[in-house]
């Protein structure tokens, strides 16, 4: 480089000299890590960065000395395990000094049942998408990752109202900050993993990097806990927001209607959410900091329309949530020549009647008229309700395996006594299997009879008051079914009205149902009257607290 130096003096003489100078380039900065090195439970999503423009990165997580041969730099680096990351920064050949960041790994901390909660809740919305929402979901996340994103247009909202404590507690670029944490938050939501346990791994190493970061930001008041279950509450605040004709209409124009109506669900679920009693302390720590329920939903916006502007992300989640709470009301076992009608009720709204129903299998069994489906020959058969829309492959709303099984019946006998041989009356009797559940009381021999059963396993269950509840497991084979040996009925204590063998907290919830009643008032019975004054009061008790624990 060439310097040309003039100096003049107060007359306007003036003289001027040049100089040829060497400008020798110094070494790149070292490399800086964010989040600081330390101890994380569960893990932690570390990223490197250096403050020479145009510098690369190189690293190695095995304790030997970084080169331009190591790994390079590109994304986050996810952490596991005590690790110590090791890195240079290099450019036109000069490398940095190296810098050591280490890291310890510890069990997770405390807030899992929320993390894992919100795994579930993810999961099970994935698994309810088709091929379609899936890929929808993938191209929403390369959006909202695409290089040219103007970050500080999406989030111009949050930063221009955060306070100035809160932005000098995100560091010098509190956009930077700001982006990671929303798109590490938005890149789990929008992969689509039917794995828990690997969504409830994501968020925990999404809590460990985040929490130092959301603890500086609002002093220590509110956590990621408390964000995740905003966001969890915010989801089962959705069902709130649907309407019966939401619901049909999604139905008749194949979910076109979002694109009208999804920010007027979102909306509606994040006000429920903010106005109710549990989440008070919460909204008001958020507008300390400048988070107005205003700012938040402008900025979710934002987000939303940079990584999805044609919405099919989002029509894919809202498929995959409503699918998700659909209930089938109606037998998935049934005989040959029974027919079955079905419901299908999503957010307490029976939608049978707004769909068309399938059999992949009618030889098995077939529609009759609407949801009827009869049962023609043993077998199964995948039962498929969707709407006219889309065709059944992308619009189909549930999807259930029903069984079709031999029409045949079967008896079941057999005896309970007591501990001294003589026979047990007024016993119950109960057979559970399937979804079937059979009931029955034994007589004054203590025989006791089951019929019109369909073959298969049962649990069998004899319970009295003030006996230990026996149980045992059935197999029906035959036509006719009897119990070689009585079932034995143990006595425990007076007490023990739910027969668990022990007078326990169980107990005192159930004589407290019946608390006041007396043998003259519907409902009454006897099994707690244990003081036997024809009235279930104090006295009745005193009886049961004597006998706690026993």
């Amino acid at each position: 480089n060439v310097i040309n130096v003039v100096a003049t003096d107060k007359a306007g003489n003036s003289s001027n000299v040049e100089r040829n100078i060497t400008f020798i380039a110094s070494k790149p900065a070292a490399p800086t890590a964010n989040p600081e090195p330390g101890t994380y439970a569960g893990g932690v999503m570390v990223r490197l960065a250096t403050t020479t423009p145009g510098a690369a990165i190189y690293y190695t997580t095995d304790g030997s000395e970084p080169t331009e041969g190591s790994t390079p730099y590109t994304d986050k680096i996810t952490i596991t395990s005590n690790t110590t990351i090791k890195a240079i920064a290099v450019k036109d050949g000069k490398k940095s000094d190296v810098a050591t960041f280490e890291y310890a790994i510890g069990l997770p901390g405390p807030g899992d049942d929320a993390l894992n909660q919100l795994a579930n809740e993810l999961v099970r919305v994935y698994s309810n998408m088709d091929d379609n929402d899936k890929r929808a979901l993938e191209t929403a996340k390369a959006n909202i990752n695409a290089p040219g994103l103007d970050w500080n247009q999406l989030l111009t909202t949050i930063l221009n109202n955060l306070t100035d404590n809160a932005k000098n507690a995100l560091g010098p670029d509190p956009c930077a900050q700001l982006r990671y944490f929303i798109l590490e938050g938005l890149n789990i939501y929008y992969t689509p993993n039917t794995n828990v346990d690997q969504v409830a791994q994501q968020l925990k190493i999404f809590r460990s990097t985040y929490k130092p970061m959301i603890t500086r930001v609002f002093d220590g008041g509110v956590t990621v806990e408390d964000i995740w279950n905003f966001i969890l509450a915010v989801q089962n605040a959705l069902p709130d927001q649907f309407t019966k004709q939401d619901l049909e209409d999604l139905l008749d124009k194949g979910f076109a209607i979002i694109e009208d109506r999804l920010q007027e669900w979102v909306n509606g679920a994040i006000d429920q959410t903010l106005n109710s009693p549990d989440y008070q302390i919460f909204k008001d720590k958020l507008a300390d900091v400048g988070l107005t329920r205003d700012v938040l939903i402008q900025t979710k916006d934002n987000l939303f329309n940079a990584a999805e502007p044609d919405l099919l992300a989002v029509q894919a989640v809202v498929k995959g949530y409503v699918r998700s709470r659909v209930e089938l009301g109606g037998k998935t076992t049934i005989e040959v020549n029974d027919t079955e009608t079905y419901q299908l009720k999503a957010m307490g709204i029976d939608l049978a009647p707004l769909l068309n129903w399938y059999s992949s299998n009618n030889v098995v069994a077939k529609f009759t008229q609407g949801s009827t489906l009869k049962a023609l020959a043993v077998g199964t058969t995948t039962i498929t309700a969707y709407w006219e829309k889309g065709g059944m492959e992308k619009a189909w709303l549930a999807r259930y395996v029903i069984t079709s099984i031999a029409h045949q019946k079967a008896t079941l006998s057999g005896k309970v006594v007591k501990e001294d041989k003589s026979p047990f009356g007024g016993v119950t009797v109960s057979l559970l299997g399937g979804e079937k559940e059979y009931q029955t009381t034994t007589d004054e021999k203590g025989n006791f009879f089951f019929h019109n059963l369909l073959r298969g396993t049962y649990r069998l269950t004899a319970f009295a008051p003030g006996h230990k509840k026996a149980e045992k497991e059935i197999v029906i084979v035959a036509e006719e079914n009897i119990l070689s040996d009585p079932i034995v009925l143990t006595a425990t204590n007076k007490c023990d009205f739910d027969g668990s063998g022990t007078v326990d907290d169980e107990d005192l919830k159930l004589i407290l149902q019946h608390y006041r009643l007396t043998a003259s008032d519907p409902g009454w019975k006897s099994t707690f009257d244990v003081y036997l004054d024809n009235r279930i009061d104090i006295l009745d008790m005193v009886i049961v607290g004597k006998n706690f624990g026993r």
